[in-house]
């Protein structure tokens, strides 16, 4: 991803909660900061923003919770768990888990079958 943190999020910003996804997941203050300057942490907070901030039909996090503390977890959290609704889907995944269980790729082609795979977002960060 190109850019900063502020310009990337403005630009995928398609629910007006820049401001609030930046407060609620510690972003202020990397806002500035080239995307590829972030820490593992800033970058898993970064990921969730992104995905959170677009309207979407499916949700994919592959472990939102990795390089976060405790409270940045909860917070992480919190995010996730605000874009439930009836219409929606979610999928979170420990991509450990899924490589032993499924291929990714198929779980994918069931879950996006009947839905409109442009509004589908996902979070597949850490990179290690």
């Amino acid at each position: 991803m190109q850019g900063n943190v502020g310009q990337v999020l403005d630009q995928k910003d398609e629910r007006d909660m820049k401001a609030e996804l930046c407060a609620d997941l510690e972003l202020n203050q990397v806002i500035d900061r080239n995307v590829g300057d972030l820490s593992g942490g800033e970058l898993q907070r970064f990921a969730i923003a992104v995905v959170a901030i677009q309207n979407a039909e499916i949700y994919m996090f592959d472990e939102p919770s990795s390089y976060l503390d405790v409270k940045q977890r909860l917070k992480a959290a919190q995010v996730v768990r605000s874009l439930l609704r009836p219409n929606r889907f979610f999928a979170l995944f420990s991509i450990t888990i899924c490589l032993k269980m499924l291929s990714v790729s198929y779980v994918l082609h069931q879950i996006t079958s009947n839905i409109n795979t442009e509004s589908v977002c996902f979070s597949l960060f850490p990179v290690m």
